[in-house]
């Protein structure tokens, strides 16, 4: 390969690079002559955007005439679906189910040729404490041992071949860019090298273990280092710690921005490519202006900047993904792929329904009666366009979306008002448009007018049940006080007012459980149930570790979620057989409704060397148990290795930050 042809494959380009291009696809996504001829020259590697099955199979022809003939590869956001959108990830993750998340990677992959896609920027595995930061929607939530069994279950559904071609997952954003300071997007982040390997790492330790072809560095600096040329985490950590044999992508422009506008470490495109490279970035996303590898790298390797021998290893590991994913033998996508879209269907209503979180269920107002009369409020009852959730680049797979168009189908008596009702339904909560990228917000306080909404239906005198549409942690302690029932019900995607429904009527139980810790006032963010020990209880005392003014703990902690029965629990304990750690409990159903209960396990580390968190999430295990029944459930702890392992802090840098194992 030529030194420009090794460049090429590390260059990451925009499907349509110039505005109002002729389309050439009937999806209307564009390939530009422009686009064509680099593809052509060998000066591109991979395309970011949709471009269709028509333009994906045109850049794979197009790739074939080149000197090398090496295919492209086509990425896009495919963050909960493509035609067909499942839950937003911060909803299904309220699922604990690791089986729906597998067959939500499924589904990615079986629809993403359909719009010219062998690769997609997910599962993102950025953890999230702080509800401010708009990101969160698109995270599993605050726990590293809860998102390192998604990132798995989603990497192997994702991943998994399908007719010779295997669909590349992308690990984002490496790593601690949930961290944000004051969850404001793209902000530094800062921790301890403690904090990082035992809450920051674990999720991306898992993706990385279930095979994961390539992982995206995050735009933010961590401890003073730009991730995008951080060699501590890019190479020490992620290759050497973490076993990593894929390939990683910078975010978008994310390599320009380590540059005199924005991180300020480097001097221009040649110095950004160079220390990028160096630290381990093997290829780079760019804008329409912002190219760095194209414009600097091949130069900084003609000034001895970056050795040809890592210019090798960094291409090397590009190809070698490329065939694992089948490009070589199978470049082209079918121009008419078997995709079951009805099947699809069935599935967002089961995994909208498993998403549902009930946080209150007073007086038993729920499952509605058959013969229940049901009056809706609210301004979310007939949208649609809420269901969809922030990163829903399509929303074509759609069936009955929303509330209202749940219940009729469900056959429940609409009444036209509360007094005409037996109960209210009232659709409220945050807009999707408040959530995603670079959508911070100091105050995550419940609307007023949605407040006013639930009050005046609780004047009628009728029960009142609130559906809570949201993407992140909002402050729900007035809502909860006023309304009869609460149900978080997320953005929920193609087959939301069905899943909705479902729980509603009782035809599916709610066996939801947040992921999250919803806070009682903003000031507590960020909040989160792992907290380290102190020598200062929590609590409310004059010197506990505690707030004046609001309880110390949250409205609605993490794994808090209720089912339409009661279960309980008796005879727990545990066993050490060699080295396994187990837990056991008899758990009764003693309510009048067959049910499933999330049987959670937490453990604390005492006598260590360091202080250890007041409890972490080490297990967990579903049971169904019909009204009366018991049942001893075990629950395997998945400690950490050699049973209880730990980072001290020895070095703390701007390059990244160092420990060693005890």
């Amino acid at each position: 390969m030529t030194l420009e042809e090794k460049v090429g494959q590390l260059v990451q380009v925009a499907s349509a690079t110039e505005k109002n291009a002729a389309a050439t696809d009937a999806s209307g996504a564009r390939l530009t002559d422009a686009v064509l001829a680099r593809i052509r020259s060998g000066e591109v590697g991979a395309l970011i955007g949709a471009c269709g099955i028509g333009n994906y199979n045109l850049a794979q022809r197009t790739a074939k005439t080149s000197r090398l003939g090496i295919p492209v590869m086509v990425g896009h956001d495919l963050i909960h679906g493509v035609l067909t959108q499942f839950p937003t990830p911060i909803g299904i993750s309220c699922a604990w189910d690791t089986n729906l998340w597998y067959r939500a990677g499924r589904l990615i992959a079986a629809e993403a040729p359909l719009k010219g896609c062998d690769w997609t920027f997910t599962p993102m595995l950025d953890i999230a404490r702080d509800a401010r930061w708009g990101r969160i929607v698109e995270c599993a939530g605050q726990d590293p041992y809860l998102a390192g069994l998604y990132a798995a279950a989603m990497v192997r559904g994702i991943q998994e071949p399908v007719g010779g071609r295997r669909m590349a997952a992308c690990l984002k954003h490496y790593v601690g860019y949930g961290a944000a300071v004051g969850g404001r997007d793209y902000d530094e982040a800062e921790m301890s090298v403690e904090t990082l390997h035992r809450i920051y790492l674990p999720p991306f330790a898992a993706g990385v273990s279930a095979g994961a072809f390539t992982v995206m560095p995050g735009f933010h600096s961590l401890n003073g280092g730009p991730c995008s040329a951080n060699r501590y985490l890019l190479t020490d950590v992620l290759r050497g710690e973490l076993g990593f044999t894929g390939f990683c992508i910078s975010d978008m422009g994310a390599v320009w921005e380590i540059g005199p506008k924005g991180h300020g470490i480097a001097r221009d495109a040649v110095d950004a490519a160079a220390k990028c490279v160096n630290a381990g970035m093997n290829m780079e996303m760019t804008r329409r202006s912002e190219f760095c590898f194209s414009e600097g790298l091949a130069q900084a390797v003609r000034a001895g900047r970056v050795d040809m021998r890592t210019l090798d290893d960094r291409v090397r590991d590009v190809l070698r993904i490329k065939e694992r994913m089948g490009l070589f033998e199978h470049p082209f996508i079918d121009e008419k792929p078997a995709v079951d879209l009805e099947a699809h269907l069935a599935f967002a209503r089961e995994a909208a329904a498993k998403s549902v979180v009930l946080v209150k269920n007073a007086g038993d107002v729920l499952p509605l009666a058959k013969t229940a009369k049901v009056a809706l409020a609210g301004r979310f009852a007939d949208s649609a366009h809420e269901m969809r959730g922030a990163w829903s680049a399509y929303f074509e797979n759609v069936r009955n979306p929303s509330v209202r168009a749940g219940l009729a189908a469900a056959e429940m008596a609409l009444a036209e008002t509360p007094a005409e009702a037996d109960v209210v339904i009232a659709c409220v909560g945050e807009s999707q448009k408040r959530n995603g990228e670079n959508r911070s917000y100091a105050d995550v306080s419940f609307d007023a007018n949605d407040l006013a909404v639930v009050r005046e239906a609780k004047r009628s005198g009728k029960p009142v049940v609130a559906l809570v549409f949201c993407g992140r942690p909002i402050v729900l302690t007035e809502l909860v006080e006023a309304a009869d029932a609460v149900m978080i019900v997320w953005n929920a995607g193609s087959c939301g007012g069905w899943g909705i429904a479902d729980v509603l009527t009782g035809r599916a139980e709610p066996t939801g459980r947040l992921t999250v810790d919803f806070p009682r006032a903003s000031g507590q963010c960020p909040i989160f149930y792992n907290r380290m020990a102190t020598g200062r209880p929590y609590g409310s005392g004059r010197f506990c570790v505690h707030y004046e003014d609001v309880p110390f703990e949250p409205l609605l902690p993490f794994g808090r979620g209720l089912a339409y029965t009661a279960f309980a629990y008796a005879d727990a304990h545990a066993e050490r057989q060699g080295g396994r750690v187990l837990f056991f409990a008899e758990i009764a159903n003693v309510g009048k409704r067959r049910g499933t209960e999330t049987v959670q396990l937490y453990v604390h580390e005492r006598f260590t060397e360091t202080v250890r968190p007041v409890r972490e999430l080490r297990g967990f295990e579903k049971v169904t148990l019909e009204p009366g029944e018991r049942r001893r459930v075990t629950v395997e702890a998945a400690l950490p290795v050699g049973d209880y392992e730990y980072f001290l802090a020895s070095d703390s840098r701007a390059d990244g930050v160092r420990g060693e194992v005890k």
